[in-house]
C-alpha cells in the first residue's frame, strides 16, 4: 500500500507542477481504475483503503506541485530583478 501511495504523491507533484487543478479529476478516476486492475486479489475494503490512500497521496503531491511552482517562478522573478539592475552598469 506504501508504495502506491508514494508513487501517487510523486504523480501528482508532477502533475502539479505542470497542469491546472482540473487535472485531479482524470488522474483520480486513472487511479480509481489501477487499483481496481491492481487489486483484484484483495478483499473489497482493503482495495477501497488503497485506493483512498493513493487518492490523498495524490492530492498532497499535487498541493506540493503546486507550492513548488510557484517558490519557483517567484524565485525567478527575484533573479530576473537582480539581473535588471545590475545589467544597467
Amino acid at each position: 500500500m506504501m508504495e502506491f501511495a508514494i508513487f501517487s504523491f510523486l504523480v501528482g507533484t508532477v502533475f502539479g507542477r505542470r497542469f491546472t487543478v482540473i487535472a485531479l479529476l482524470p488522474l483520480a478516476l486513472g487511479l480509481a481504475l489501477a487499483t481496481v486492475v491492481l487489486n483484484t486479489h484483495l478483499a473489497l475494503s482493503e482495495g477501497l483503503k488503497r485506493f483512498a490512500a493513493g487518492a490523498i497521496a495524490l492530492q498532497m503531491g499535487y498541493l506540493a506541485g503546486s507550492i513548488a511552482n510557484v517558490w519557483r517562478s517567484r524565485r525567478a522573478e527575484k533573479d530576473d530583478e537582480y539581473l535588471d539592475e545590475h545589467s544597467a552598469d
